[in-house]
């Protein structure tokens, strides 16, 4: 079994999270806002990866920007299930994965 852990960037929500900035006035902060996209993959773009490589989970880390609710989800992963055949799994602390040694499944346990 492989599962790929991945960071993504959702572009359409960091947008919106730029304009705030820039309408706050806060022009160097919409600028990093903006800047950050150049070093971290769309949803889609793992997804794509993860298929590439045949993984059988994918597990997205490090979001930008954060979730601060489960209910964005969707809205995070936009068409990314489209691009990969296996679970994608938005990460969160207290997720912990397990694959047993010569096992054929990935299992996923929240700790809190």
């Amino acid at each position: 079994m492989e599962l790929l852990v991945h960071d993504a960037l959702q572009p359409a929500l960091l947008k919106q999270v730029q304009d705030a900035w820039a309408e706050a006035g806060e022009d160097n902060v919409a600028q990093i806002t903006f800047d950050i996209q150049d070093y971290h993959a769309s949803p889609e773009q793992a997804a794509e990866s993860a298929q590439t490589v045949g993984a059988d989970m994918l597990v997205l880390s490090h979001l930008v920007p954060p979730l601060p609710n489960p209910y964005l989800n969707r809205a995070f992963l936009r068409d990314a299930e489209d691009r990969f055949d296996g679970p994608i799994v938005i990460g969160a602390d207290g997720l912990l994965f397990l694959m047993p040694s010569g096992g054929d499944s990935i299992n996923k346990t929240n700790l809190f």
